[in-house]
């Protein structure tokens, strides 16, 4: 019976000695040699792999602007004036617009006479389209009086976000409806048609400035003129005249 209880108690205490055997060298409760950093968790070696590698910064630094660089112009919305300005009225004191004159439904250029009157209201001259419209440097101010005074000049007039284009808003009229060959011939003179204007032979149309003489000349077409629009209080009410100052 002792016999019995010897071999029992020696096979519980290799047992328990089993259980608490020591790790092996170079487990994770073992200190790291000498001179060897400890193992990071994992959730450590992610937050590494996430964070920026600040010497690349400076390996690779940012470049420098390029004198004299242009910077990429940024388009702006297109402000219009023609019984008031649509929709605000341009912050600047001085804008870039194309002024509308008033020509009825003759296709012709801008007038000496409407030239001189744009400059004694402070205008700078920038281009005369092949149409009744000039693009000019003037004062904001200045707008109003050019198409709501006693003797206006201009029908309406509209900023420019892009004053290296100058492509034009125009109405070409046609002996009938116009065909296709017709929309064919815009086309290759760089135009753009965007509408019909009723049963009149009347096309809307966007086109280079330079194409208007030759859309001028196409076969069927009778008249092209600069894209016509009037205030609605001149169909009816009258709006208040105000007296154009002249150049201060």
């Amino acid at each position: 019976m002792r016999q019995h209880r010897c071999l029992a108690l020696s096979i519980y205490l290799l047992l328990l000695a089993g259980c608490r055997a020591p790790e092996p060298e170079g487990s994770r409760g073992a200190p790291p040699p000498a001179g060897v950093p400890p193992a990071a968790e994992p959730e450590e070696e992610m937050r590494r792999e996430n964070q920026p590698d600040i010497a690349a910064i400076f390996r690779h630094p940012m470049q420098e602007p390029i004198p004299g660089a242009r910077e990429p112009a940024r388009r702006t919305e297109r402000l219009m004036f023609v019984c008031d300005w649509t929709p605000e009225r341009p912050t600047a004191e001085r804008i870039v617009a194309d002024v509308r004159l008033r020509s009825g439904d003759a296709s012709r250029v801008p007038t000496d006479q409407e030239l001189e009157a744009l400059r004694r209201a402070g205008a700078r001259i920038l281009h005369v389209f092949n149409v009744a419209m000039v693009r000019a440097e003037i004062s904001t101010d200045r707008i109003p009086a050019l198409i709501r005074s006693w003797d206006p000049i201009a029908e309406w007039a509209a900023t420019v976000p892009d004053p290296d284009n100058f492509d034009v808003e125009l109405q070409i009229f046609f002996v009938d409806a116009p065909r296709d060959e017709d929309l064919r011939a815009i086309e290759a003179l760089g135009g753009r048609v965007l509408g019909g204007l009723g049963v009149r032979g009347v096309l809307y149309v966007v086109a280079p400035d330079a194409a208007v003489p030759q859309l001028a000349r196409l076969p069927r077409v009778t008249n092209v003129r600069a894209q016509a629009m009037i205030c609605a209080e001149a169909l009816g009410v009258e709006a208040t005249p105000r007296h154009n100052p002249g150049p201060r």
